[in-house]
């Protein structure tokens, strides 16, 4: 279970993969969805010319449009249905064609040009998606009680974490116990509420530090810091690193794609 987004290609033979411990078969030349906080695993059967593309938020997000795009796209989600897209026969051959840019775009992944195609196969599969969004099949995942709870606090957090960052504020707007509310996304997520909370203001830190310009100090009071200090030290806590030195870190890459 990662925080990352999954597209799985199936070769001439299809694939078979397993999404939260139910197995899911993909038909030939076919193409996987798997949301961020699903638990995912392979089959044990090996399968031929099978590619996986995992890629973070703060990779595809380049622009707010890119932001949007991957945070309203039908394809992923965390708990309930799981898409697989079955293109036309007339399309397999852009497919193919696809599966070995993205095989190119793996190898060369550390440099620009790599990271440059890799982002360019994941907005042309989003945007088939968008095409024949209407002729995927899609596999149910009963959503129990739990993981509605935890979707609807993931909700909240994502629409408010900027002002509120205790957990009991959401646990009285869902009109649960603290302890209920963390059992439920430790269960189905791995990480406590309090740790949802935090991740949602280390991604937003994240995404601001690398692609916008404003200062520190800045982004600390965007992010409902009182402090420039306090951000900093909530940051490095959580990188391993202070703000400014994952905004060189990010510099360096994004200095290194115009080399």
């Amino acid at each position: 279970r990662t925080h990352c987004y999954m597209i799985l290609f199936s070769g001439k033979k299809g694939a078979a993969h397993y999404v939260d411990d139910q197995l899911v078969q993909i038909p030939p030349y076919s193409v996987l969805f798997i949301g961020p906080d699903r638990n995912s695993r392979f089959s044990t059967t090996p399968f031929e010319s099978t590619h996986v593309l995992v890629f973070s938020s703060l990779f595809f997000n380049r622009t707010p449009r890119d932001a949007h795009s991957l945070a309203n796209n039908p394809l992923f989600h965390n708990f309930g249905p799981v898409y697989v897209l079955t293109p036309p026969d007339e399309s397999v051959i852009y497919c193919k064609t696809l599966a070995y840019l993205l095989h190119t775009a793996k190898k060369d992944i550390e440099n620009s040009l790599g990271q440059d195609l890799a982002h360019n196969i994941i907005q042309q599969i989003l945007i088939m998606g968008s095409i024949y969004g209407n002729k995927m099949e899609h596999h149910t995942f009963e959503i129990s009680k739990e993981q509605a709870l935890v979707l609807a606090y993931q909700k909240s957090v994502k629409e408010n974490f900027r002002e509120q960052v205790t957990v009991r504020f959401y646990a009285d707007l869902l009109n649960v116990s603290e302890r209920q509310l963390s059992n439920a996304t430790k269960k189905n997520l791995g990480l406590t509420a309090k740790d949802v909370i935090t991740q949602y203001i280390m991604e937003e830190a994240r995404w601001q530090l690398a692609h916008k310009v404003d200062s520190i100090k800045e982004i600390s009071l965007n992010l409902g810091f009182s402090e420039e200090h306090n951000f900093s030290a909530f940051f490095k806590k959580n990188e391993r690193m202070s703000p400014l030195q994952f905004r060189k870190k990010q510099q360096n890459l994004a200095g290194s794609k115009k080399n």
